[in-house]
């Protein structure tokens, strides 16, 4: 998600240098998108309303983003657009502004599936469920920093494992943060019988996230059968740990 909003600053970028009546097709190859990480099918329309077909970055499917630029945000030197993205792993919207300095996104709320997201270990990708960010606002440099962010989101994935074992495990949810450049979303929960779960998932920069599960206060069943979705013993607890590096 981090290379895909760096990339929509480049495309913004070109609207300020006059670009924004140029074919989007050409806009993606102008901007650097494929070298930055992103693919896609097909491009139409311009950067005033444009569509891209089958984009994916950062190994996940985008499927369909769609690109309306706000003709009023040049009279503040800042040009904004909304990118709607639906019909792949991720699905929502945002407005993203950008800067000298870099880009705003506001008003973020998207949904991940995570049995689409293909960079994601298989135990988690079965387990399945729905990561969901709702009333967020991140602030990044052009190089992908993170300065600033808030919102909340929420994952049902323990609560689904948590079913397929017979235990009343919850809802994680938690906020959305910034810490030494890093884009966090941190989520905690505690099930019925005192089960304490915490997940982080840390966007270091485009290309490179990290994802930690700690559990903690389970029965011996139910540690058991953890490890046979990727966790392992450790001092800590029971833990999950995946990091994912794609080329930047």
């Amino acid at each position: 998600m981090i290379r895909l909003l760096v990339i929509s600053a480049f495309i913004l970028a070109l609207v300020a240098g006059g670009a924004a009546n140029i074919p989007l097709s050409f806009v993606m190859r102008l901007a650097g998108a494929a070298e930055r990480g992103a693919s896609w099918q097909q491009a139409r329309g311009t950067l005033w309303n444009g569509q891209i077909s089958g984009l994916a970055a950062d190994g996940v499917d985008f499927g369909t983003a769609r690109i309306t630029t706000h003709a009023l945000s040049f009279l503040s030197g800042k040009p904004a657009a909304t990118l709607q993205v639906s019909a792949g792993a991720v699905q929502g919207r945002m407005d993203v502004s950008v800067s000298g300095q870099g880009m705003t996104v506001k008003d973020l709320s998207v949904n991940a599936d995570l049995a689409k997201l293909s960079n994601l270990q298989s135990e988690l990708k079965r387990a399945g469920g729905t990561l969901g960010v709702g009333n967020a606002a991140v602030s990044i440099r052009r190089d992908g920093t993170c300065l600033n962010a808030t919102g909340t989101a929420t994952l049902d994935t323990v609560r689904r494992i948590g079913i397929l074992y017979g235990r009343n495990w919850p809802l994680l949810s938690g906020d959305l943060t910034c810490d030494s450049g890093a884009f966090l979303i941190m989520l905690s929960g505690t099930g019925q019988a005192q089960e304490k779960f915490d997940l982080t998932v840390r966007f270091i920069q485009p290309g490179t996230t990290q994802i930690k599960v700690q559990a903690a206060n389970l029965d011996a069943e139910a540690a058991q059968l953890l490890p046979a979705l990727g966790f392992s013993t450790t001092p800590e607890g029971l833990v999950f740990h995946q990091d994912t590096s794609l080329p930047n």
